[in-house]
């Protein structure tokens, strides 16, 4: 009878210690809400250790793609915002996604891990970062930064996209583009009728060369001026 009065305490013991691990138990939701707080109080590091915690306690969950590039997505704003421990948010982040499919977070990682090797004067981990990168990626890394209203980001990286892959095919466009961005975006008329005159003269013939000459001509004009004279590129 005492041993099986035993054994009834120790399961009941077990029972109610279970229960209360599942009341404490934080559900995907719960996470997230936690790291909006702490993105709202700033606190960064707070929301980057919510959502490890996320990812580890589910990692079958139908959105753990989405938790996944929250997190690296995270992890590039801090370094964004904390200059002086950049490499350690950016070179976490490469950690993360190195095991994982190469996809194009990870090209923005190492791109960004560049960029801040650049600015420490670490020329050789710089360009190691760099031509790891494939051409396509820069082209896309470039798109997204400027799609964000990132535009000097935009133009820095289409200029290392013509710095590491010259002949690549799309180096014209990336020519083109940098002028662009700096008249569209930036109102920078100087530097994007420089950009054009080095557009016109690397891409003799290109299908973008029409396009170039109308913006030299016209893209420092009210448009008001331009429709009236009936000017539009080709």
């Amino acid at each position: 009878m005492k041993y099986y009065l035993s054994v009834m305490v120790v399961l009941l013991s077990f029972i109610v210690a279970l229960s209360g691990c599942q009341k404490g138990q934080k559900t995907e939701q719960d996470y997230l809400s936690l790291i909006e707080r702490a993105k709202e109080e700033g606190d960064m590091n707070g929301a980057i250790r919510f959502y490890e915690k996320l990812i580890k306690e589910f990692p079958e969950s139908p959105r753990i793609k989405e938790y996944e590039d929250g997190y690296i997505r995270l992890l590039f704003d801090a370094a964004e915002k904390e200059k002086k421990t950049a490499y350690y948010y950016l070179n976490k982040a490469k950690l993360f996604l190195a095991g994982r499919e190469k996809t194009g977070l990870y090209y923005e990682a190492l791109y960004l891990l560049g960029r801040h090797f650049e600015s420490v004067a670490d020329s050789t981990r710089a360009e190691e970062c760099f031509t790891d990168i494939p051409p396509k990626e820069y082209f896309r890394i470039a798109q997204d930064a400027q799609t964000r209203g990132n535009s000097l980001g935009a133009i820095a990286c289409y200029r290392k996209l013509l710095d590491i892959y010259p002949d690549y095919e799309k180096s014209c466009a990336a020519r083109f583009m940098i002028g662009f961005i700096y008249s569209e975006q930036l109102k920078d008329y100087p530097k994007a009728r420089e950009a054009f005159q080095d557009f016109l003269r690397a891409c003799p013939g290109d299908e973008l060369e029409e396009s170039a000459k109308w913006m030299l001509e016209n893209m420092d004009k009210p448009i008001e001026q331009i429709f009236e004279k009936g000017s539009s590129p080709a």
